[in-house]
C-alpha cells in the first residue's frame, strides 16, 4: 500500500491511500495427477496462494518436485489445475485464458 502526501490550496496535507493492482492473484491453486494401476494420485500443489504485484519479478524456487513447473504450467495455460482461481489484472484467467499469456515469461528447465 502506498500513501501519497499532496498539498492542497489551503495549506492542508492530504492523505489518499492507493493500492498497487495485483498483477497475477492466486489463490488456493490444487493439481492432483491422477494415478494408473502401478501408482496413486500424486497432489502437487495443496493449496498455493500467490499475490504478485504489477511491476514485481518473482523467482520460484524449490528442490525438486515442489510445484514450481506445475505452478508456471498452470499460470501459462499449459496445464489444468484441479482447484482454486487465477486472476490476471482482475480478470478469472481460467475463464479468459487469452489475458494470462502476454503478461507471463517462463525459463524452460534444461
Amino acid at each position: 500500500m502506498h500513501i501519497i502526501a499532496s498539498s492542497e490550496g489551503s495549506g492542508i496535507l492530504a492523505l489518499h491511500m492507493t493500492d498497487t493492482q495485483a498483477a497475477v492473484q492466486i489463490t488456493g491453486l490444487t493439481k492432483t495427477y491422477s494415478g494408473d494401476k502401478k501408482q496413486p494420485p500424486v497432489e502437487a500443489l495443496k493449496g498455493v496462494s500467490l499475490t504478485i504485484k504489477e511491476g514485481e519479478f518473482l523467482a520460484l524456487l524449490g528442490p525438486n518436485g515442489a510445484g514450481k513447473s506445475t505452478t508456471i504450467g498452470i499460470l501459462s495455460g499449459l496445464v489444468n489445475k484441479s482447484e482454486g482461481s487465477i486472476e490476471v489484472f482482475g480478470v478469472d484467467a481460467t475463464q479468459h485464458p487469452e489475458r494470462r499469456r502476454p503478461s507471463s515469461v517462463s525459463c524452460p528447465r534444461r
